[in-house]
Parts: structure tokens; sequence; C-alpha cells
């Protein structure tokens, strides 16, 4: 299990999720359930990142936290509207990761989906009449799915604004738990394009759960 920073002292990152905690789950329920994707184009150079991605990146880890938020800051969002193979793309991990929580009875998966939820929100809910959650967004519960497919169809007209996604990147700092964090880093990532990139979907438990050993022990 990696040891994670006391929350105040930096490192790996100027994003890393602070003090979390995560459930006592240890085992991983074998999976019955396929994350089925459509082929993404994403290229390291469409978010000025090297290709192919360094070794020592690796999605989940703190001392990768920043070049993956460049991603999102940087690539492609930054520069014109999701396409429906994304926005598809991010249905299918969301689903996904509904009904990993329903067969593993894992709350990680709970709160990878709420990430989901508030990070594709965030990046849009600026275009939204008479939406303003504040921090109840990270309560169980606080972005319905309505909000997070609201924000999904904006995404499909209108470009993510510099300060679309500073705010996306700010409340990314303020998730409640280590899942909740890589849900709604995911988030960013996939309606980039860029989960694939990641590794996001080489293990989509890992992706959830964390690098292996990251997950705490009962």
């Amino acid at each position: 299990m990696s040891n994670r920073q006391p929350k105040g002292i930096p490192a790996g990152g100027q994003f890393a999720a602070t003090t979390h905690t995560e459930p006592g789950v240890n085992l991983r329920a074998k999976a019955s359930t396929e994350l089925n994707l459509p082929e993404d184009t994403f290229l390291g150079r469409h978010a000025r990142c090297p290709e192919p991605r360094p070794d020592d990146w690796v999605f989940g880890e703190d001392a990768s936290i920043d070049a993956a938020v460049g991603t999102v800051m940087d690539g492609p969002l930054s520069r014109g509207v999701v396409n429906a193979q994304r926005r598809n793309a991010f249905h299918a991990w969301h689903d996904w990761a509904m009904t990993r929580a329903l067969e593993t009875k894992d709350p990680a998966y709970d709160d990878f989906v709420m990430g989901l939820r508030t990070g594709a929100a965030a990046l849009y809910e600026r275009s939204m009449d008479h939406y303003d959650p504040s921090l109840d967004r990270f309560k169980p519960g606080g972005t319905p799915v309505y909000v997070t497919d609201h924000a999904l169809q904006i995404s499909g007209t209108k470009r993510a604004s510099f300060e679309d996604r500073e705010h996306w990147r700010k409340l990314l700092k303020l998730t409640p738990s280590e899942a909740w964090h890589r849900g709604h880093l995911g988030a960013g990532l996939v309606l980039s394009g860029s989960d694939g990139y990641w590794g996001m979907r080489e293990d989509p438990d890992a992706t959830v759960l964390g690098p292996t050993g990251d997950v705490a022990e009962g």
C-alpha cells in the first residue's frame, strides 16, 4: 500500500488528493461486466504531451497528477467541443462503474461515479442557468445524473473556457475521497479523449481503486 502525504505537505503534484479516507476493502471482486469503449484518436501531441506516454506517468499516482491535469487544461477541451464518441465513452464509464458498485458492494465505485458526475458538471455548469450547488456537490447524490446529462449536452455545443477548466481543476482539490478524486479527474480525461492515453482502459478496476497496492487494508 502506498503512503499518502499528510494534508498540507506537498508531494508529487499540486492537485494530488489531500487527506482522504478509503473504504476498508482490499479484495477486488471478479469483474463480470465489461467496459466497452469506442476507439479514440487522441495523441499526446493533442495536449502537448510526449508520445508515447512515459512509463512513470500512471493514472492515480500522486507523481502523475499534475501531468494528467495538464492534459485536460491544455488538451482538446481547450480548443473545441466534445464529440459524440467521447460523450458515449463517458456514459460507458459511468454505467460500468455503477454496475461494478452493485457487483462488488465496494463504496469506492460509488465515489468514482460521483466523481465522474462532479467532474463533468464542473466543466460546464457555468453555462447552466440557475445551477449553483456550491460544496453540496460533494455530498452523496449531490450531483444528480440529470445535471451530468445536461453538462454533456452542453459539451457537444460549447467549448469549455479557461475559466471552466480552472473551476474543474480547483474543485479537484476538494474531492472527499481518493476514488472520488480519480473519478473527477477521469471525467476530464475521458471527455478529452485521453483515457486510453492515460492507461485508464487497461485495467478499469485499477482506475477506480488506484494503482496496485493502493487500496486500504481492512
